[in-house]
């Protein structure tokens, strides 16, 4: 079981690096712009459509 994780860790830990960052650049674009668009609203997840 540890040893399966390790290795799932090690072979795709680039990849997971590389996801990361994507990720949290784009939620960093996607909260700018919410708050940009929702500047008077305080509600950030009311707003989003369901």
């Amino acid at each position: 079981m540890w040893d399966m994780i390790k290795n799932f860790f090690l072979f795709s830990s680039g990849v997971l690096q590389a996801t990361t960052l994507l990720l949290i650049v784009i939620v960093l674009l996607f909260v700018r712009k919410t708050k940009k668009k929702n500047r008077d609203t305080s509600g950030f997840m009311d707003d989003q459509d369901h």
